[in-house]
């Protein structure tokens, strides 16, 4: 994006650990999964950063909206780590 000059579309799914659970590879019935595309980062906004800072701004976002959407489609359940990457 940076050295394109353009925009991040970020897109968060919530649910998924439902779906896969967590060092299994059994799938347990039928599980919601939500999705989201929220508006576009434009390149202002992380155009002085480095791609590492560009990177950790775009996550720090993806785990903040994760959060909200795991509070209202999960009742809270579902618990957000430090290891989420992108």
């Amino acid at each position: 994006a940076r050295d394109k000059k353009a925009h991040i579309l970020p897109i968060v799914i919530s649910g998924t650990n439902k779906a896969l659970p967590k060092s299994s590879m059994n799938f347990t019935g039928v599980q919601k999964r939500y999705i989201k595309i929220f508006e576009e980062i434009p390149y202002a906004a992380f155009a002085h950063l480095s791609a590492q800072e560009t990177a950790e701004m775009v996550r720090q976002f993806i785990i903040e909206k994760l959060k909200v959407m795991n509070e209202y489609t999960l009742g809270g359940s579902c618990r957000i780590t430090q290891r989420m990457c992108l």
